[in-house]
């Protein structure tokens, strides 16, 4: 099993920490990949900064192999990083793959393999998206129409499209085989269809999987919530205080509480 990341420039201290957890956290070796989506920071920088923190796991950096927009255009961010995610994990010859976004961060001790192999998905509850009217699955409803156009399969149930999320291999093959995600991509790019790589990925998922049943922070991983950061002092001290007693290094923790902002993105 692996654990993918793909993040950016501005997120490199919650990247920072989240190898300091991986580090201090998961026993069993493992391969880390992050991806960086900008060119803000170069990936020299990035080596520099995130090698020494790996002395059990394996860290491979990568940048700048998938692009939906064309030179000329200017890039969508949030989009492509969507469509980073499945064609990142889509390159791993391992049969489970962990995604993860920047900010989760591990704040006790996992066995990734018991904890996550063998399971495909993502948290939350199962939801019928024809019938609900959950304000996520509105956001998201024209999305789910089209991947049901374009794929000609009516949305399974749907989990609200988070991290921590386990790839199957057998099913990204299965989605890449059925369809252009790429051409998918580029239709709504620079659009106001907010696409989420979750969701498609479930069309194809193995419906027989075992699903994903505890609570987040029973998967012995924290969410450091960028906004709140910003705009609840108590949550980031008690944030800061959970990281710090758990036994993460100031030198990691502080810098990712105190220079990671939602209004710089």
């Amino acid at each position: 099993m692996v654990i993918n990341t793909v993040t950016y420039s501005r997120d490199i201290y919650l990247m920072l920490l989240q190898a300091h957890s991986i580090e201090k956290f998961i026993d069993v070796p493992i391969t880390h990949h992050v991806y960086v989506q900008d060119d803000r920071i170069p990936i020299p920088i990035w080596e520099k900064a995130l090698s020494p923190i790996y002395k059990k796991h394996t860290l491979v950096l990568s940048h700048n192999k998938f692009k939906i927009h064309e030179p000329e255009q200017r890039p969508h961010g949030w989009n492509e990083q969507q469509y980073i995610k499945l064609m990142l994990a889509s390159e791993m010859q391992h049969e489970y793959i962990l995604s993860l976004d920047s900010k989760n961060i591990f704040f006790k001790p996992v066995d990734i393999e018991k904890t996550f192999y063998g399971h495909e998905g993502g948290l939350g509850n199962d939801i019928d998206v024809h019938t609900s009217n959950l304000e996520w699955v509105k956001y998201w409803s024209i999305w789910i129409k089209m991947v049901e156009d374009r794929t000609g399969i009516k949305s399974p149930k749907q989990r609200f499209p988070c991290t921590p999320f386990v790839f199957k291999n057998s099913s990204l093959k299965k989605m890449n085989k059925n369809l252009d995600v790429r051409h998918l991509f580029q239709s709504v790019f620079n659009t106001e269809i907010r696409p989420s790589e979750y969701i498609l990925y479930n069309f194809f998922k193995d419906q027989k999987s075992f699903s994903l049943e505890k609570n987040l922070e029973d998967f012995g991983i924290y969410t450091v919530y960028r906004r709140d950061l910003d705009d609840i002092p108590e949550y980031k001290e008690k944030t800061r205080a959970l990281l710090l007693g758990v036994g993460l290094e100031p030198n990691y923790v502080n810098p990712a509480i105190d220079r990671t902002s939602q209004r710089n993105r």
